[in-house]
């Protein structure tokens, strides 16, 4: 058995296919810190199931390189939305209050991309840096009209590869497996989009 994207420790898997979701969530923090101007600045970090182990990963890498490399920037609030619609928009209202506004969003999870055109019309997100994970046709129209303004994204093709060359390997047909190979990540912007998806 090989586990992908997310792992399954001390399940007798002979090779995780995966690692890069914590690097990917330090990918994003590094973005963020950068393309964020101001000074000081709160980031509200949206998650869909915090106890989801690729969602947890991301935040952890993220809140890492947002504490230690921009201390100026409050990556604190972390609010967990699993309805993408308005009830998840009271949610953030709510943790927003006394906290706006916002110099960053960091969206952990493309299936509630949705709240971002809500957040938008409500005006909570005027001169905030947008970053997300997942390509989709969602968060590929908003990346395309500069509702987004970065998406992190992982190779599914090398966690694939890197999938088979591991059960390969362990049947010795695959003498150029590396168990130490690190997977690509992909930024897209406006100016860099994913292809088109039908």
């Amino acid at each position: 058995m090989v586990t992908l994207l997310s792992d399954i420790p001390y399940s007798n898997r002979i090779h995780f296919a995966g690692s890069g979701n914590r690097i990917a969530g330090k990918l994003a923090g590094d973005m963020m810190g950068r393309l964020v101007k101001d000074e000081v600045g709160n980031i509200l970090i949206i998650s869909r199931l915090q106890h989801y182990t690729a969602h947890g990963d991301r935040e952890v890498g993220f809140r890492q390189v947002i504490s230690h490399r921009y201390p100026q920037l409050s990556g604190n609030r972390v609010v967990e939305c699993n309805h993408g619609d308005e009830r998840d928009l009271e949610v953030i209202q709510a943790a927003l209050k006394g906290h706006a506004p916002l110099a960053g969003l960091y969206n952990i999870s493309s299936w509630n991309i949705s709240l971002i055109p809500l957040m938008k019309e409500r005006g909570l997100l005027d001169n905030t840096v947008i970053i997300s994970h997942g390509v989709n046709r969602r968060s590929r129209e908003l990346l395309q009209h500069n509702g987004i303004d970065m998406i992190v994204e992982y190779c599914p093709e090398s966690y694939a590869a890197l999938a088979i060359d591991a059960l390969l390997n362990h049947h010795g047909r695959c003498d150029s497996f590396s168990a130490n190979h690190h997977h690509r990540l992909e930024i897209f912007t406006t100016e860099y989009l994913p292809h088109q998806l039908d």
